[in-house]
């Protein structure tokens, strides 16, 4: 008894570090540098070029929207207007890199509630939410589209665009959902970038965790093995001049806890799936990782004690028999 009551303590503390750690870095290694280097007026020629300029200009969000089927060619932009995703060959793509910067400058709590006011009555609006602006314009279908694009750009563009419209809204997640994103999405798991691949998997959670059955679709799925190989991403080598790169495990473990709990409850049919599927395995080498910070060390090992925990090996249920 004494032993569980001291490792429930421990598990309750790795879990709140673990979670200040995950607020203090909402803006991810895949998300950052995400701002308009578009300049009004870069694009020549067209009569969407000239669209899109004005939509620019005017912070157009309906026009954006419409823009995405377009397929007129632009020029290279004098900069990237992403650290990981690969720059916009079309119209309809800078479209959506657009939407996608809009929705990310998003404050964290919905911008288009009312305020309270320093004597607690309601005050003025605060700045309208863009993530709420762009599901309205009809913007999340085309976006899931751009999904079962042939185009790269299109493809990352789209991970990023609904990686930041699906954060905090279950409203816009279930349309997400309902166009397929949870299916469509499953494909970009296995995309050569580390980003577009841990941005993939924040979607894919984000949706997942609409409801139960939402979960056990996703477990039942055949992009599972892929969704748990970010746990074994390597972090960047020191030897080619940059830092290690934690990030990409520690946001992998989110995800895991969060499909595998329910009310920060460890559901025992979901933490058997996951079993059966491998993660035991990973987790073990995380925890003993010499790479690895000491709280991805932490996290890893009170999740695996946790699935453990809800499905004991046959041999823990002899020893208990």
């Amino acid at each position: 008894m004494g032993n569980q009551c001291c490792a429930t303590g421990r598990d309750t503390k790795v879990k709140q570090k673990a979670h200040d750690r995950h607020l203090q870095r909402s803006d991810s290694e895949y998300r950052s540098g995400m701002k308009s280097r578009y300049k009004s007026g870069q694009l020549r020629g067209g009569d969407d070029c000239e669209r899109f300029d004005r939509a620019f200009e005017t912070q157009d969000i309906r026009e954006m929207v419409q823009l995405l089927n377009s397929n007129q060619k632009i020029d290279t932009l004098d900069e990237a207007m992403h650290p990981w995703a690969s720059d916009p060959q079309t119209v309809g793509a800078l479209a959506a890199t657009h939407l996608a910067i809009l929705a990310s400058s998003d404050n964290d709590s919905s911008a288009s509630q009312e305020t309270q006011g320093s004597s607690g009555k309601k005050g003025g609006k605060k700045s309208k939410s863009y993530r709420n602006e762009i599901r309205k314009c009809g913007g999340i279908p085309p976006l899931v589209r751009y999904l079962q694009s042939q185009e790269v750009d299109r493809n990352e563009a789209a991970v990023v665009a609904l990686s930041f419209l699906s954060v905090d809204s279950s409203v816009n997640c279930q349309i997400m959902y309902d166009n397929d994103a949870l299916q469509l999405l499953q494909r970009h798991l296995l995309s050569k970038k580390e980003g577009m691949r841990a941005a993939t998997a924040s979607t894919l959670r984000n949706i997942y965790v609409l409801n139960m059955d939402t979960r056990r679709e996703f477990l039942g799925g055949e992009a599972l093995p892929h969704f748990l190989r970010l746990l074994d991403d390597p972090p960047n080598s020191e030897a080619d001049g940059e830092s290690p790169n934690f990030d990409t495990q520690f946001e992998a473990l989110f995800n895991v806890e969060d499909l595998v709990t329910v009310d920060d409850q460890v559901v025992p049919e979901f933490a058997h799936i996951l079993k059966q599927a491998g993660i035991l395995k990973l987790l073990v080498a995380l925890e003993k990782s010499e790479q690895q910070d000491e709280e991805v060390r932490e996290f890893a090992a009170e999740m695996r004690d946790r699935i453990e925990a809800a499905v004991p090996s046959d041999t823990d249920r002899v020893a208990h028999n």
